[in-house]
């Protein structure tokens, strides 16, 4: 038995080693819970949810924050025409979010197409993308 998993002598059941390889199983299926649920996201057809999802795991709000995944999400949303997820991409392409490469070009992309949608956020990154 590894010592990350030996029980301490005070602890009570919480403690024991057949807890911990119980919430370690628990914590594994969760994950995997994780992928599939992310799976039935990207399934849906609507532009809204899947921004509104990009943003959640961009941020890691309620899920781990996976840019990758928020990212698939933001480009299924934004080929639809969702300006927010369009305003999205461009900030993480602006700014090289968590471990994503700086790409001006991309982000003036990204920024115009929303623009042209009246994206008042989007306008105003424009100015400030062109200006560098």
């Amino acid at each position: 038995m590894s010592s990350s998993f030996r029980p301490r002598s005070n602890t009570k059941r919480k403690g024991s080693a057949r807890y911990v390889c119980v919430a370690a199983l628990f914590l594994s299926i969760a994950f995997d819970v994780s992928a599939a649920h992310f799976d039935r996201v990207y399934a849906s057809e609507n532009a809204a949810t899947l921004a509104e999802w990009g943003k959640k795991y961009e941020q890691g709000r309620g899920v781990r924050a996976n840019i990758g995944r928020a990212i698939r999400l933001y480009c299924k949303a934004a080929k639809k025409g969702q300006a927010t997820a369009q305003y999205r991409l461009g900030w993480i392409y602006a700014h090289g979010r968590r471990g994503v490469k700086r790409d001006d070009a991309l982000a003036v992309t990204w920024f115009t197409k929303a623009a042209k949608q009246r994206h008042i956020q989007s306008r105003n990154m424009l100015k400030l993308v062109r200006a560098k």
